[in-house]
């Protein structure tokens, strides 16, 4: 019997699932079980790479990467977070990309550990550890500010940014 509580998603390959739930509470607890699932997917997927990479080299990557329809860079950056993370401390509460670009640094559980303590994106976490956590930044254009990005990705020039700041309101 499928009631209207029902939560489930599943649908035929091709096919977008439908849900619907009677109330916000519903709602909202399918979404992180499914945010969470897919945070697990991702560790587990990289456990697999992980497994490819140790047992037949790093060599059969991009033969393995071919086969599942990823590429090979993806395949390698699954890989070293799950081998990254198997040593060091993992967060429960930052995502999958989290720890692949904290990964990607001298010292991961320092990284992931500042990550948590200042509520970093991943963006921000990438940029502090390339050094670059420093530049101006200014609210994003397209999110209603919710966002910051580097002046330098808006396109504007110091030249334009005077003009701009000498405008009267």
């Amino acid at each position: 019997m499928n009631d209207s509580n029902t939560h489930s998603l599943p649908a035929p390959f091709g096919e977008l699932p439908t849900f619907t739930a009677e109330d916000w509470e519903s709602h909202v607890s399918t979404a992180l079980a499914l945010i969470e699932t897919g945070e697990n997917v991702l560790w587990h997927l990289a456990a697999v790479c992980a497994s490819v990479s140790t047992k037949y080299g790093d060599e059969s990557i991009s033969r393995f990467a071919g086969e599942i329809g990823y590429s090979a860079a993806r395949v390698y950056d699954l890989a070293a977070t799950h081998k990254c993370f198997q040593i060091s401390k993992r967060s429960e509460i930052l995502s999958f990309h989290h720890h692949s670009v904290a990964a990607r640094s001298e010292d991961p559980e320092k990284a992931i550990a500042e990550a948590e303590d200042g509520q970093l994106s991943t963006r921000q976490l990438a940029r502090r550890i390339e050094g670059r956590d420093e530049e101006i930044l200014e609210k994003c254009p397209t999110c209603n500010g919710r966002g910051r990005i580097p002046k330098a990705e808006l396109g504007i020039s110091p030249r334009t940014e005077s003009k701009m700041e000498a405008k009267p309101v």
